[in-house]
């Protein structure tokens, strides 16, 4: 779990920014470059964090292992996707979660822009831009954890699928509150979370400045 957070979180707005700031070299505006930018960023950082969030899953939901019980390695992981379905499946897992932090990536750094654009401060923009990219992105999250469930000998379902399965029943609105079950207390994990983030970005920020005004 910390390796997944480290290599998600901890580049996050670095990696964003430096994309963003590339989209608007194309000539982008400010808004634009956010969302396309983020989404990109978002894309990778989760693509190359989907296989310590694979093991993590397999070992928390104690998936068994072929050798016996339930502690995964990327050995493991790399030994039981062999064959070309097998490999198949974990380019799915991968493909899966960065699409996924692509979309909250893109709609936070966007939305963060716009709200912070409409006056918010950082406290306000980065906590309701957070809220805001956990309900969008919900669905998808249920469908990755699904597919990261399942072993790596076996080929999980589509992303398309499985979001297709999570919103079966008899009415769209039974579907929607049944596909969003347990997205509460996220939503205010998240917005605490990065309202933090946006309440210390602003001494941060006031620190560096200060720091190249005295060098100066």
């Amino acid at each position: 779990a910390i390796q997944q957070k480290m290599i998600t979180c901890g580049p996050m707005f670095l990696v964003s920014e430096i994309c963003t700031q590339g989209m608007q070299v194309t000539g982008m505006e400010r808004g634009q470059a956010c969302f396309v930018g983020s989404a990109i960023s978002g894309y990778v950082t989760g693509f190359a964090a989907a296989l310590s969030e694979y093991r993590k899953v397999l070992q928390s939901q104690r998936v068994p292992n072929p050798r016996g019980g339930t502690n995964w390695s990327y050995t493991d992981i790399l030994r039981g996707s062999r064959g070309l379905g097998g490999m198949y499946g974990i380019a799915r897992r991968l493909n899966g979660a960065g699409v996924r932090n692509g979309i909250f990536d893109s709609t936070f750094f966007g939305m963060q822009h716009v709200y912070q654009q409409k006056g918010l401060s950082p406290t306000e923009s980065y906590g309701l831009a957070a809220a805001t990219a956990v309900l969008m992105g919900y669905s998808l999250d249920m469908a990755v954890k699904q597919q990261m469930v399942v072993p790596p000998q076996k080929s999980p379902k589509s992303i398309l699928s499985l979001i297709q399965d999570l919103y079966k029943g008899p009415s769209l609105v039974s579907s929607f509150v049944r596909a969003h079950r347990g997205i509460n207390p996220k939503i205010v994990e998240f917005t605490i979370n990065y309202s933090a983030i946006g309440f210390s970005s602003v001494y941060i920020v006031y620190m560096i400045n200060y720091a190249f005004s005295r060098l100066e």
